[in-house]
């Protein structure tokens, strides 16, 4: 599947910053992106044009800063670091919740980008809108704009971060209890998920049902055909990691059958760990904290089970 590499790299990029959450337990979601080593010249025709370029977390934190930059670039992705004019631009970021602008920043381009930081105070989704006011007489630049969402996490539960530019999305459960978390990263499309409350949860792999940890993660990913596969991260906070973190298992529901951990063919049962160029669902990793907080990576396929540690 041609996807699974991609989402491979995608997911090295996710474990380094599962070593910071490991380290300080709650992870401040965003971070820098790393811009294009090329340097280069905005193309001149009738007029220079530049395209500006918004890079950063497709889901965030509320509350929380977050750092967001607009490259301006050539041509999408080749940075106009040595354009006399371009690299310096005065950009300018609004943040908008679709009827209205929250907040909007200009600054002037370094080299070629223009960084900010934002913070959203409330739930929701909102629109970024990257533009440019043209320095030098005959530059014009194409605007940019994105999606970008925002979620309340608990102060005591952990979770993975987005990487920046892909489809990401974070989700908690809040019912009563909480304590577990999911990130959800893929190439393309866009995820809606959410956990099933407690007490509504049967334990369909056999074993008696805790309800207090065992809060079922429900998602769709909406993407053009072939749809990729997906990382998902499950977090659990330290309170609910009772037994060693190689004990737990991930249960998972499919209409499409899948290998379980024993080896039969089923739509329910427990994940065996990925072999290499596995193509899912199986576990990538299982982590805890020296906080005794628990991650554990699914490499997921196309098409959108159910799943929970325990």
């Amino acid at each position: 599947m041609s996807s699974v590499p991609r989402v491979r790299r995608r997911l090295s990029a996710v474990l380094l910053s599962i070593a910071t959450v490991v380290a300080l337990l709650i992870v401040p979601l965003g971070s820098v992106a790393t811009a294009a080593s090329t340097s280069s010249s905005c193309p001149s025709g009738e007029g220079t044009q530049c395209i500006l370029k918004i890079s950063g977390p497709e889901s965030v934190q509320t509350g929380v800063p977050f750092t967001v930059q607009v490259l301006v670039t050539t041509d999408g992705t080749t940075v106009a670091k040595s354009d006399p004019c371009a690299s310096k631009v005065p950009v300018t970021l609004a943040l908008t919740d679709g009827e209205s602008t929250i907040s909007t920043q200009t600054v002037n381009a370094s080299a070629g980008i223009a960084t900010f930081s934002l913070t959203i105070s409330n739930d929701g989704s909102y629109d970024l809108n990257a533009s440019a006011s043209p320095n030098c007489s005959g530059y014009y630049y194409v605007d940019d704009s994105r999606a970008i969402m925002a979620v309340t996490i608990p102060a005591d539960q952990p979770i993975a971060p987005c990487p920046d530019n892909v489809s990401c999305t974070q989700v908690t459960n809040t019912s009563s209890g909480g304590g577990s978390g999911a990130t959800l990263i893929a190439d393309t499309g866009m995820f809606t998920a959410s956990f099933i409350p407690p007490g509504s949860v049967a334990d369909t792999c056999g074993a008696p049902a805790d309800t207090s940890t065992n809060s079922m993660l429900m998602f769709d990913l909406t993407a053009p055909d072939p749809r990729p596969s997906k990382t998902i991260i499950l977090a659990l906070a330290s309170r609910f990691v009772n037994k060693g973190i190689g004990q737990f298992n991930i249960c998972w529901t499919s209409i499409n059958p899948f290998t379980s951990l024993s080896g039969a063919t089923v739509t329910t049962g427990l994940l065996p760990a990925c072999r290499k160029d596995a193509t899912g669902p199986c576990v990538l990793f299982k982590k805890s904290s020296r906080q005794n907080v628990g991650f554990f990576g699914v490499l997921a396929p196309p098409g959108d089970p159910t799943a929970y540690a325990r």
